[in-house]
């Protein structure tokens, strides 16, 4: 897996989660954007730590208040990787804009600093910038500007006194081009005071960053009900109660609630039926979303999360770049399930999600490429959720069937606003070759022909 930045390029609802995090500064944002997707359960462990002692923080008025403060006091940090950066050119000074800069974070860091100790919190370690501020805030204001002060020249400060006392225009000028060789002597002799500190200004940005990034994640996870997930090598996965927090967003706006789906899957092929509609696209992106949040150190909107880390998660569920790069969808798909395949015989944990596997070809031809899917997932035990439409599916997988039709709320007429409130899409065992009958419903539910309806019934009565 790729960066976090690169990753919601093509996944939509972890992009929904990024834009949803109150980050306070432009380093907060840029740290989550950088984030490397993780293996190592003891780093994800560490991370998940952190987070869960900052919703507890969040718990008490007083800390809660002074994680606020904190928030409020990043939104001045900027990325100033240019400025830190210029110290270590031996040839380089600082503009007063640089040194600005410089002092300003170095603020930054003491009042929250301050802040953490006072209160007790413990984020993450932050270098002091005392050394700094004592060079840049020389007049000892604690004031975010920066200005040549008399107290760093005596030079200066005769320069700066004859100038004012010029008798004529003339003698002015001369005096403001000493006064300005002065300044750059002294902008020289500060930057050179600076330069041993470029590691500590670079690690304290790194901090701060880190601390906003930190207080949104957890900020986020209170305001989502979002639970710390259980990490796991290897074994099977299990997610209760699991949300999409898009999908939950979007149904929202319509009144309507999004239903919680549980599943368990491991190292081998499972195998979704259910009829169109029946919310296994959206079940595959939720699964997607959960396994991407744990590996980039987030909580897990769910009930209870148990998940096994993986190297990558792989999906075939959008066609449209293939059909960008000239591909048909039936072409980009089968080089996607074609990756899959290669990536499975190296026996690296994946995540496999594939929604309709086959389905824009003809069904003989598509039941034998999932069947081929299915029986390559289980000989290099790799965890492949496979959706289908497709009957009698032969191979070794398990079976799940979306519930489908709440029987007792099929009442006619029956509303399209409502087609959700007539769906149960938690999920149940299905023995193999079972087939799905539900799609006839749907097209009753959405108006479809009568006798379109009917002749469609007459024909499926007589393949059975």
């Amino acid at each position: 897996m790729k960066k976090f930045s690169d990753t919601i390029k093509w996944f939509s609802p972890l992009r929904f989660v990024a834009d949803s995090l109150e980050l306070s500064s432009s380093p907060g944002r840029a740290m989550l954007y950088n984030q490397e997707w993780i293996t190592s359960a003891k780093d994800i462990e560490c991370i998940l730590d952190t987070t869960e002692r900052i919703v507890g923080y969040f718990a008490n008025p007083e800390a809660s208040k002074a994680l606020e403060e904190i928030a409020y006091l990043l939104r001045d940090l900027h990325p100033i990787w240019a400025s830190i950066g210029l110290l270590d050119d031996p040839n380089s000074s600082a503009s007063d804009v640089d040194l600005f800069e410089l002092k300003n974070i170095s603020l930054i860091e003491r009042k929250v600093s301050r802040i953490l100790a006072q209160n007790q919190i413990k984020i993450v370690d932050i270098d002091s910038l005392e050394e700094v501020l004592h060079i840049l805030d020389i007049e000892g204001e604690e004031l975010p500007g920066f200005y040549l002060s008399d107290k760093y020249s005596a030079e200066l400060v005769r320069l700066r006194k004859a100038q004012e006392a010029a008798p004529n225009e003339e003698e002015r000028e001369k005096l403001a081009l000493l006064v300005a060789r002065e300044e750059d002597k002294v902008r020289h002799a500060l930057t050179e005071q600076l330069r041993p500190h470029g590691i500590s200004l670079t690690h304290a940005l790194n901090a701060l960053a880190e601390t906003d990034l930190f207080i949104a994640k957890a900020h986020w996870a209170i305001a989502n009900g979002a639970i710390r997930p259980q990490v796991q090598e290897s074994g099977t996965s299990s997610l209760e109660n699991l949300i999409n927090p898009e999908v939950r967003s979007f149904l929202s706006l319509k009144g309507v609630d999004f239903q919680p789906v549980s599943i368990d899957f491991g190292s081998y092929p499972t195998i979704i039926t259910g009829a169109n509609m029946a919310g296994k696209s959206v079940l595959l992106h939720s699964i997607a979303l959960a396994q991407m949040l744990l590996q980039y150190g987030f909580f897990i909107l769910a009930s209870k999360a148990v998940l096994t880390l993986v190297k990558e998660v792989m999906v075939s569920m959008d066609d449209a770049s293939d059909q960008s790069k000239g591909l048909s969808s039936f072409g980009g798909e089968m080089l996607r399930l074609s990756d899959m395949a290669l990536e499975a015989k190296k026996r690296e944990p994946l995540l496999l999600l594939i929604d309709e596997a086959a389905r824009t070809t003809n069904p003989r031809e598509g039941r034998a490429i999932v069947e081929a899917m299915v029986a390559l997932f289980a000989k290099y035990n790799t965890c492949a959720i496979i959706t289908t439409h497709y009957s009698n599916i032969r191979g070794e997988a398990k079976r799940l069937r979306v519930k489908g039709f709440i029987e007792e709320r099929l009442q006619k007429p029956l509303e399209i606003a409502k087609l959700n409130s007539y769906i149960d899409y938690s999920l149940v065992e299905e023995a193999e070759g079972s087939t799905p009958h539900e799609a006839l419903r749907i097209a009753e539910i959405l108006g479809v022909d009568e006798e379109l309806l009917f002749n469609c019934r007459h024909y499926l009565e007589k393949e059975i």
